[in-house]
Formats: C-alpha cells, structure tokens, sequence
C-alpha cells in the first residue's frame, strides 16, 4: 500500500513542476515560492544547512538527496525533525523535502504567506481562524485529510462539492482530484479544461475554475484545479479521498496546521 502512495504523490509533485514556469518570491521571511512549491532553509547537524522543500503530503515525512543520507539530526525552527525511517531521492532543484512526523509531532505549523514566514507554534495559543476544518490521520499517520465543503464555478457550469483532500502544501494547484465521482465528471466535462495528457484510460486534465466558494463570504477567483484519472489513489490510506488540497488555496489565508488540535485554520487577510 504505501509504495502506491509514494508513486502517486511523487507523480503529483512531477505535474506540478512541469505544468508551472519558475517564479521566485521575494523572501521576507524564512522561505521562499519556487515553481509553486515552498522552500525552507533545514539545519543538518547544526553546520550544514539544507535547501528542502516544505510539503505536508511528504507522507513519509523526510527525502534527501543520497549524499545527506547519513545525518545525525535535523532541524527546523530549534525543534529537532524525527523520523523513523531515510528515504532518499537524487533531487534535482533542491536537497529534499520534508514534513512533519504525523505520528509523532503535536505542534502547530503557520504558514504566513504575505510575510514569507515558517514557523512551528510551540505554545497552547488558541488560534481561532474564518474557516477552520478537522483533520484525520490516514492509515498508519500516512497524511493527513480534511473534508472541505467548496462550491466550484466554470464556464458558467456550478458544483456543489463535500469531498475529503489530502492536506499536500505540494500541490500547487486548487485540487488535485485523483477519484472523481460521475459528478465531478459531469462537471469536468461542462467546464473550461484541457487534456495535456492521455494513455489508455489514464489522464491528466486541467481544469480552470473562474471563482470558488469556500463559504458566502470567502470567494477566490480565477484558478486551477485539475484531474489526474486512474494514475494512482490515496483511499488506501483514507478510502473517503478523492485527491489533494493544494497551495493553490493556501496561498490566499494565513494558514494553520494544529496538529495538537487536529484542526486546518484558514485566516483571510484582511486588506
């Protein structure tokens, strides 16, 4: 089961790279948006510091290139990265990628995206947010899911939707939906998208969505979303995911990961 995983979270991340050009941020804070993807500055045994990408779908927590295979310690914001068990991938644009230890780690991870900052919440603040959703653990910690209820409109066609996503900051996307329902299908094929790739049954079809409705009063406009049909699943780790919550989404709220709480926090900037 948790090979398919790896391999369908690895093809979601090589989409992603492929579909959207290189856009560098400027850096007010601790990271920086390259590609549509964060990354962040890892302390490998307090000298060497690492380029690492920052994805909650990282669902075995921690990949490095080969060479930093055999370190003693990580760590992020003065709190030591644990992990059971090293992976390692020969990457290419940065030294790896990492997430927190969902079984284990019981902080709250904030994303600020206006003031490019990172930071892991060490005390029992009670953060209070405009949307704020439960989180479930997949089947042995691999991941983390929430059920978001959105309405999504494209080329004039509407779609009430409740599904249950993957939490993946990888995603650089609105969605990523790997289990589309005939209704979503339906929807699809109303919408304004296009089919960058096909192989049998298998796709890849980008989806532009002209407005989402994550509440009456919390609309995004103009964004993607797409489907990547019979390439891999998620349900084996939570058989209600029809995909990936992405940055795409994110981007738009001061964004809370309270893994004490088992909450995502979504707090709209106010202008």
């Amino acid at each position: 089961m948790k090979n398919s995983i790896i391999f369908c979270w690895l093809l979601l991340l090589f989409i992603g790279c492929k579909t959207y050009k290189t856009k560098t941020d400027e850096e007010h804070g601790n990271f920086s948006i390259r590609q549509s993807h964060i990354y962040t500055t890892v302390m490998m045994d307090d000298t060497i510091q690492l380029d690492m990408e920052f994805d909650t779908g990282c669902i075995v927590g921690c990949i490095l290139k080969p060479e930093f295979s055999e370190y003693h310690k990580l760590t992020f914001d003065s709190i030591e990265l644990t992990y059971p068990k090293k992976y390692t991938f020969d990457w290419k644009n940065c030294d790896g990628m990492f997430a927190p230890n969902y079984k284990t780690d019981t902080n709250c991870w904030h994303i600020d995206f206006k003031k490019h900052r990172l930071e892991v919440l060490k005390n029992d603040t009670i953060i209070r947010g405009d949307l704020e959703y439960p989180i479930t653990y997949g089947k042995n910690h691999y991941g983390i899911f929430t059920k978001i209820p959105a309405t999504l409109i494209s080329n004039k066609d509407t779609i009430q939707t409740n599904y249950t996503y993957l939490i993946d900051t990888g995603t650089p996307f609105a969605f990523a939906i790997l289990d589309p329902d005939k209704y979503f299908l339906r929807f699809k094929n109303k919408s304004n998208h296009e089919e960058t790739s096909r192989k049998g049954n298998k796709y890849i079809c980008r989806i532009n969505l002209d407005r989402i409705y994550l509440s009456p009063n919390i609309i995004i406009d103009s964004l993607k979303s797409f489907i990547n049909y019979g390439n891999g699943s998620f349900k084996p780790s939570c058989p209600e995911s029809v995909g990936t919550i992405g940055l795409g989404i994110f981007k738009h709220f001061d964004t809370y990961i309270d893994l004490k709480n088992k909450k995502l926090i979504l707090k709209s900037y106010k202008n």
